[in-house]
């Protein structure tokens, strides 16, 4: 009996509080991160994005982008460029510090689609890749 009360509270648990993708079609039950797994096509846009950037060059990315770069030795939270050769930003997925003080990202993403030290070398679905021009 112990076992059986168990088992039906992990269920009842479960189903009430969580994220599975079963649980979001029956009544009452929880919806919240049930479609996380969908991959949706801006989630492709973002993966080309970053599969240009090469593996060995420290990159600057906003907070969306940021975490597929993370295995990298440097990266840089992005409006922070210094000796950064690349950039990869998400205009569509602001972070954390954009959702309070969104001019700093979006003045410099302006600032480096007018720049001649920058070239833009990828653009889809709100999805930016800037590569440094050396001279």
């Amino acid at each position: 009996p112990l076992a059986l009360a168990a088992v039906a509270a992990c269920l009842i648990g479960n189903w009430r509080l969580g994220p599975l993708p079963i649980w979001r079609e029956v009544p009452g039950g929880e919806r919240l991160q049930a479609y996380a797994g969908h991959v949706s096509a801006h989630d492709r846009a973002a993966a080309r994005a970053v599969e240009r950037i090469p593996d060995d060059v420290v990159v600057s990315a906003t907070n969306s982008l940021g975490a597929h770069l993370s295995a990298r030795e440097r990266v840089l939270s992005f409006p922070y460029v210094q000796d950064a050769d690349w950039i990869a930003a998400d205009e569509t997925q602001p972070g954390y510090g954009d959702r309070i003080a969104p001019l700093a990202t979006a003045s410099r993403l302006a600032r480096l689609r007018r720049s001649p030290a920058w070239q833009l070398v990828f653009e889809e679905d709100g999805v930016l890749v800037f590569r440094r021009v050396r001279a």
